[in-house]
């Protein structure tokens, strides 16, 4: 029972720095040659996982041999353009000036249903409104509106943007103070009593986040059901 524990622990957490050495992508956001691999790695893991007669090194050694390989096809395909259409393949333009092209989408294989849904969700009703609409090679569908249809800036409108505005900063989480935030907040532990004592908090304890802002207000909310945001 023990090996087993310790076998499923340690091949969880190498296929977790597996993924994480492939780099930071959703399953939506991967190359067709990414998938193989990780559908691959996620078998070779499960095999010595379920079978503690195999040993490991039958399951590890596969699994790095396939993290080499799709960290040197990455880099080929980062230094090579025809590499990279080679093993990604090239974005159809599905819709090309408000005409759906019915050839990409028969290369492609997708029918107009699909197309259809994709605009939907991307907010596009009418395919007429569309200039273009691109399928990229992770499956992802790119639209371009026409002009007339884009939505108006400020620019656009001849104003002035306001300032960028800056994220708050987050120094309490669930009653724990995130200290190394407190410097980058450009506040003191002092200073921050101070401001929780004039909202009627008797310590970092009974909040559920805290957080400020680029003018140094205070965001909050407590631990009870009742919310509360304010600024100094």
């Amino acid at each position: 029972m023990f090996i087993t524990f310790f076998r499923t622990v340690f091949l969880f957490l190498l296929v977790t720095l597996i993924m994480r050495i492939m780099g930071k992508r959703q399953i939506g956001e991967l190359q067709p040659y990414e998938l193989v691999v990780t559908l691959l790695i996620s078998e070779l893991a499960a095999i010595p996982m379920a079978s503690s007669d195999l040993p490991l090194l039958s399951g590890i050694i596969p699994m790095l041999i396939l993290l080499l390989s799709q960290l040197t096809i990455s880099w080929w395909a980062l230094k090579s353009n025809r590499a990279r259409e080679f093993i990604c393949g090239k974005p159809a333009v599905l819709i090309e000036r408000g005409r759906i092209m019915e050839e990409a989408l028969l290369s492609t294989r997708l029918n107009l249903t699909d197309l259809l849904e994709l605009l939907r969700i991307k907010g596009f009703a009418d395919p007429t409104q569309v200039e273009f609409a691109i399928l990229e090679t992770c499956g992802q569908l790119s639209v371009i509106p026409k002009s007339l249809y884009k939505p108006v800036t400020i620019e656009d409108m001849g104003l002035t943007p306001p300032p960028e505005e800056a994220p708050p900063v987050l120094i309490v989480m669930d009653g724990r103070l995130i200290g190394g935030n407190l410097k980058i907040a450009g506040i003191t532990r002092p200073i921050l009593d101070n401001m929780l004592a004039k909202e009627g908090i008797n310590g970092i304890e009974e909040l559920f986040f805290a957080a400020i802002d680029q003018t140094e207000g205070l965001l909050y909310q407590k631990k009870s059901k009742k919310s509360k945001t304010k600024k100094e």
